[in-house]
């Protein structure tokens, strides 16, 4: 029969040694609880890592929102300067609006206006810095469209003032010789054969395409009498002018079109606003001019 081995405990001090058994059931017991100890202790290290990490986190989002505040205090201050710099700018579109209106009356010109100088007047001219962005966007939106309108009118007064001009030169009213988009004179296509996207291999082209922004003022090219003013499938919104003996001209892909089928039209007068209906690849003026019906080339007549 064999013995059962006990374990001892031995603790020595300066005056004796002392020895005390151990059973196994304590020693189980014992490693148990250092156990637990010890995994107890990497718990709690790894909670204090945690939230030494979490406490990293809070100090870089604090950090980004200082830096996005002040982003925005940036931006507000910009757009609070831009706001007033549009302010300045409707002030002298006003100013400029009156001179238009002058220019009318010494030169006993007729046209339609869009913006009224006493609601424009009364809208405040400044813009206070301490307002939202909401309301100074509202501001500046405003500030842009009245630029824009009493621009539009302004050329279109420019462009009847040079017509009245020249005919007072000696330049005749029925001869299609003024550019037809308000103040502008460039071509992005020529009168003839060219290459087309919309047809392989290319194409005849009867007239030339003027650059214009989408809205801009198309103006008659002379005086005469509208024959046509509605949709076509090609041309989209088409307005065709009879000019007397045997000359027309044709204007294409409007967005808008202003006069109708008889109307009597003066050179320099509105007749539609640019757009890119109909086969268009983009937002232009389809200018022709056919005597006899037969397309010739549009830049034979222009003047400048």
């Amino acid at each position: 029969m064999s013995s059962l081995r006990t374990s001892w405990i031995v603790v020595v001090t300066p005056r004796r040694v002392i020895r005390m058994p151990l059973s196994r059931l304590m020693m189980c017991v014992s490693v148990a609880v250092l156990a637990g100890v010890v995994a107890t202790g990497g718990t709690v290290q790894r909670w204090r890592d945690d939230y030494r990490g979490r406490l990293d986190d809070v100090a870089w989002l604090r950090h980004q929102s200082r830096e996005k505040r002040e982003l925005v205090r940036e931006q507000h201050r910009a757009l609070s300067a831009v706001v007033a710099e549009l302010a300045q700018l409707r002030n002298e579109s006003l100013r400029l609006q009156s001179l238009r209106d002058e220019v009318r009356v010494l030169g006993d010109l007729e046209g339609e206006h869009d913006v009224s100088v006493e609601t424009a007047r009364a809208r405040p001219l400044e813009t206070p810095a301490q307002n939202s962005a909401t309301v100074m966007l509202g501001y500046a939106y405003e500030d842009i469209e009245l630029v824009r309108n009493v621009t539009q009118e302004t050329a279109d007064t420019l462009s009847l003032l040079v017509a009245l001009l020249e005919d007072r030169t000696g330049i005749r009213p029925d001869i299609p010789s003024m550019w037809p988009v308000s103040g502008i004179r460039s071509i992005s296509s020529t009168f003839g054969w060219r290459r087309s996207p919309l047809s392989r291999g290319g194409r005849y082209h009867r007239g030339v395409d003027i650059r214009g922004a989408y809205g801009k003022p198309v103006l008659a090219a002379a005086t005469g009498y509208v024959t046509y003013a509605g949709r076509d499938p090609g041309y989209g919104n088409l307005v065709v002018v009879n000019h007397g003996s045997g000359m027309y001209t044709w204007y294409g892909h409007l967005s808008r079109i202003h006069v109708g089928k008889g109307a009597k039209v003066t050179r320099g007068q509105r007749i539609g606003v640019v757009g890119s209906t109909g086969q268009a690849t983009g937002p232009h003026l389809h200018f022709e001019v056919r005597v006899n019906g037969v397309p010739v080339n549009p830049e034979q007549y222009f003047v400048n």
